[in-house]
């Protein structure tokens, strides 16, 4: 008769202990692990545009297309000028690229258009010059090309 009580008892203090070294962390808040707002917002980073102005800047960057879905953003400050013009060259006759958008400062899309543009800027600010493959004409394409930008 003993048995029949010892047994389950037996049972559940060998249960409790199994239990009783494991810790749920779920349940746990550690005030350590606390990050306040005031520690979590990062610093902006410093913004890499070039600038562009009348006085006769500028800008020319060797560019890579990594593969044909790549593209690649070009930001540029222009505060001055009323044209923007564009040139995209490459020294491989089969570079299928293009200026496939500009961003405007206040944050809407033109495009696309071909290697070279002109076009008339009505607001100064941030630009975001963007080239990648021509998707509409030729075979995908990768490689290195040049990219010149300047205002008038």
């Amino acid at each position: 008769m003993i048995m029949k009580f010892l047994l389950p008892l037996v049972f559940l203090i060998i249960l409790a202990s199994c239990n009783s070294g494991n810790t749920d962390s779920s349940s746990t808040i550690s005030t350590d692990s606390i990050v306040h707002s005031e520690q979590a917002v990062k610093p902006a980073a410093k913004d890499t545009s070039d600038f562009l102005s009348v006085d006769g800047d500028t800008l020319q960057r060797q560019l890579t297309l990594e593969n044909k879905d790549a593209r690649v953003e070009t930001p540029v400050l222009i505060n001055n000028g009323d044209s923007l013009f564009v040139s995209l060259t490459s020294g491989d006759p089969k570079a299928n690229i293009r200026i496939t958008q500009i961003e405007f400062p206040d944050s809407t899309f033109d495009g696309p258009f071909g290697r070279d543009v002109k076009y008339q800027i009505n607001q100064h600010g941030k630009y975001v010059i963007i080239s990648g493959p021509n998707m509409m004409a030729g075979d995908p394409w990768s490689g290195v090309y040049q990219l010149k930008a300047w205002v008038k």
